[in-house]
């Protein structure tokens, strides 16, 4: 295991862990069910999103919607901020993925 991912040398397969898919699966679950997410827990996630797009491939296709979202906020340097925002619909239907992982092969 190597930061969050499990790597089977004999088959040639890399999977998250299952620590990592519980960590993402988490955080993306209490976004979704929150009114007001604080822009940290969402820059949180999208880096934990980023962190899996070598094992998931589809992972960056989720993670557009959050990206966009939080790019005025990281320009003007309050990503990390405590600051609780509403998510739009179109952001929360994309975390919705995060709760159906699958083993995938890198």
């Amino acid at each position: 295991q190597h930061l969050g991912a499990v790597i089977d040398t004999v088959k040639g397969q890399v999977f998250l862990s299952s620590d990592r898919k519980e960590s993402i699966r988490n955080l993306a679950q209490h976004i979704r069910t929150t009114k007001r997410a604080k822009l940290a827990d969402l820059s949180k996630l999208l880096g934990k999103l980023i962190s899996s797009i070598s094992i998931i491939p589809w992972a960056r296709l989720h993670a557009r919607p959050l990206q966009w979202f939080l790019l005025p906020f990281q320009r003007a340097g309050r990503s990390n901020s405590t600051t609780r925002v509403c998510v739009p619909p179109k952001v929360l239907i994309s975390l919705h993925w995060g709760g159906h992982f699958r083993s995938m092969t890198a």
